[in-house]
């Protein structure tokens, strides 16, 4: 499987704009359930970003470079560059992904919630979008993204280390 040194920007871009939507629809969900969710979701989405930003990237193969979020690029405008030695390593990296399960399952058990309270269709539009948004994410992911990553060949990083095994 070919590997990218730095992902082409046409993955960059696709990958970006699917979490742009489902951020939008996750801001959707969360307001269906309550005021004071919209302002959580908000919270862990700066977590799930800022913590591989600053731990993950900062260390890795792509810092400077376009992994397949644009994240080594972006994170070396704000984070100095730390050992590269220690890279899939942190702490920060695992609990990024956590936090993005924990998500996940928060906002698809909130489309759950918008079903038992009878939101409708209109309700319901956004729930049954972010479940195909998820899983269409989860079922290309680690193959096209991670498992292209230059560091999936090291073993390094939590799915590049899976996509590199496979």
């Amino acid at each position: 499987m070919t590997r990218y040194d730095e992902s082409p920007a046409r993955i960059v871009l696709l990958n970006l704009l699917e979490l742009v939507v489902a951020l939008a629809l996750g801001l959707v969900l969360a307001a269906q359930v309550d005021w004071w969710a919209v302002p959580a979701f908000v919270v862990l989405g700066c977590l799930e970003l800022v913590l591989p930003l600053a731990y993950g990237r900062s260390k890795g193969h792509y810092y400077r470079r376009l992994c397949g979020l644009g994240l080594g690029k972006m994170g070396s405008f704000v984070f100095r560059q730390r050992d590269q030695s220690e890279s899939g390593k942190a702490l920060s990296q695992t609990v990024a992904w956590a936090l993005m399960g924990l998500t996940i399952a928060l906002l698809l058990a909130a489309g759950l919630v918008s079903i038992k309270a009878g939101s409708g269709p209109l309700g319901l539009a956004p729930w049954g979008a972010f479940l195909v948004l998820v899983l269409v994410i989860a079922s290309t992911h680690s193959r096209y993204v991670c498992g292209r990553c230059q560091q999936a060949r090291d073993g390094v990083g939590t799915l590049g280390g899976l996509a590199g095994r496979s």
